[in-house]
């Protein structure tokens, strides 16, 4: 008897990956980070921390403020590091500032 083995779709490993590895209750209201110009903050997808710097995955999809995590998240995307991932003409991963 033969079994069927579920085959998940690239859309499905990415959302697993980006799953907060803490699992941690993240905020997402940028009024919590307690400036009148939150849209100058993002918040960190794993910790829920304000950041107003840090990397950004997949076109905004996800930020991560530390790059020890920016470095692991890619790890478990791609299976390489950012230095092997980062392209100019791609959005899948870039550090930058929202100040």
């Amino acid at each position: 008897m033969s079994q069927e083995i579920p085959i998940w779709s690239t859309h499905q490993l990415i959302l697993h990956a980006l799953q907060p590895a803490n699992k941690c209750k993240v905020h997402t209201d940028l009024g919590e980070c307690g400036d009148r110009f939150a849209d100058d903050y993002r918040i960190d997808s794993e910790t829920g921390q304000c950041m107003t710097d840090g990397w950004v995955f997949l076109g905004g999809m996800y930020h991560i403020a530390d790059e020890l995590r920016a470095e692991a998240l890619c790890l478990r995307l791609w299976g390489a590091g950012i230095t092997e991932v980062y392209r100019d003409e791609t959005d899948d991963v870039y550090y930058t500032e929202w100040e």
